[in-house]
């Protein structure tokens, strides 16, 4: 029995190792939502406090002044309930309009007048009480501002997803949305609870720390 040697060069494969794939996390649209409000508000506050600059309204220097005399000159539970409130105001425009399926265009709204108003009494404190106002602002003021701001761009998000979906069902584009009204409380409730612990803690500053720097 003959045997038949191949003379063709054996070919050694080697195991195919996969490359190291890199992970590029896509740019969702409720991270665009939350950009396009960030900006909406960066632009709100910068022009807030140009046109107070530039004219000085009588009316909201009296609105700033009353919003100043009721975070320094009352108690604490004063304090508490008129910040709640301010933050209250925002918070439920922002919540009914995720209810509607007009809330897309109008939940930027709230948003710009909360960011104007920061504009309209930044520089009026300002302008009153120069590097002691900003001093306030800074350590009394802003921290509070920034931590209840994001939160209120985070719950303009979820409107904004809410209302989509609506819009979504109403106009049989996709039918098969899945519309959570108990998520969607939840999330805002979380987001007020936030909320509510940092104005807490801000005003316990304003009536223990604020009556120092004696603005009035």
């Amino acid at each position: 029995m003959t045997k038949v040697i191949s003379l063709r060069k054996r070919k050694f494969y080697k195991p195919h190792i996969p490359k190291k794939t890199i992970n590029r996390s896509r740019i969702s649209n409720s991270d665009i939502t939350k950009a396009f409000f960030l900006l909406i508000i960066i632009l709100s506050v910068l022009s807030g406090c140009l046109f107070y600059k530039s004219y000085e309204n009588d009316f909201i220097t009296n609105v700033c002044k009353d919003f100043l005399g009721n975070l320094q000159q009352n108690s604490f539970i004063e304090v508490f309930k008129f910040s709640c409130k301010f933050d209250l105001i925002f918070f439920i425009a922002i919540f009914f309009l995720g209810t509607s399926f007009i809330g897309i265009p109008l939940t930027a709204i709230p948003i710009i007048i909360k960011g104007a108003f920061i504009g309209f009494f930044s520089s009026f404190v300002y302008c009153e009480y120069g590097l002691k106002g900003i001093l306030f602002l800074l350590v009394l003021l802003y921290p509070m501002v920034i931590i209840t701001t994001t939160s209120q761009i985070y719950s303009a998000n979820e409107s904004v997803c809410m209302s989509r979906k609506i819009m979504n069902v109403l106009t049989n584009k996709n039918t098969a949305d899945d519309i959570s009204i108990k998520l969607y409380i939840i999330r805002y409730s979380i987001l007020m609870g936030i909320n509510l612990i940092t104005i807490l803690v801000n005003s316990l500053l304003l009536v223990t720390v604020g009556t120092k720097f004696n603005l009035q």
